[in-house]
């Protein structure tokens, strides 16, 4: 504090007494005729002020051990706080007590959810609002099979990796269906199966197809969106 205090001598005179009393922990801004004017709170009125702040008063930190475990395990304050039915700030205050590093936000660097790497099967499939009788899992399918990658060779060879739209050559580099939409392909041969997707030459036809680049391809699908 001496070391403070010297460095704040050698600023504006002015300051010196803002920056030493700030420094001290106490509140530059209030009246000198406060009668808690540089004064500060005792711990024990500290730990009264937190108790009657919280739901009902209620002052659980004999289990600020079990709080701390469960906190660690992944466990988030509001929900410590509905299981106590004390505020989340009252559990974060004897987090800090226990010097409990406080989690911000969920996703820092080595934080990890509850819930990472658990499927979430209550979602999924025709649970899922989204869902569309199993159409996206096929036209992923259809996406990855050898006969797309075939496909989409033989456009860039055609256009040498050249974009159609803003005539970049190389870089990243999509191939698609038109004039006629992959969709609408799919839909008008009746296709629902992968079979029938290998069968399907308009699917394969080359002629209905051509090069983008990524950002002229995510433009012509914003365009057709709207």
């Amino acid at each position: 504090m001496g070391n403070y205090k010297r460095q704040a001598e050698t600023t504006c005179p002015c300051s010196l007494k803002l920056d030493y009393n700030t420094a001290l922990g106490y509140n530059p801004n209030m009246d000198i005729n406060n009668p808690f004017y540089n004064k500060r709170h005792t711990e024990e009125s500290i730990r009264k002020m937190s108790i009657s702040s919280t739901k009902g008063g209620k002052d659980i930190r004999q289990y600020s051990d079990i709080i701390s475990s469960l906190y660690k395990s992944g466990l988030s304050s509001n929900k410590i706080a509905e299981k106590y039915d004390v505020t989340p700030g009252f559990i974060r205050r004897i987090l800090k007590e226990n010097s409990v590093k406080i989690r911000k936000g969920g996703n820092k660097k080595g934080y990890i959810p509850v819930n990472k790497g658990k499927p979430c099967y209550s979602l999924r499939g025709e649970n899922n609002p989204n869902w569309k009788n199993g159409v996206t899992q096929l036209n992923q399918q259809i996406r990855h099979c050898i006969e797309y990658k075939n496909w989409r060779r033989e456009v860039y060879e055609r256009d040498n990796f050249t974009c159609w739209i803003c005539n970049k050559r190389g870089g990243d580099l999509e191939a698609d269906h038109y004039p006629k939409r992959f969709d609408k392909i799919m839909s008008d041969n009746k296709i629902d199966s992968y079979l029938k997707a290998q069968e399907c030459e308009e699917l394969w036809d080359i002629s209905n197809g051509r090069t983008l680049c990524l950002v002229c391809h995510n433009k012509t699908k914003s365009s057709e969106q709207k």
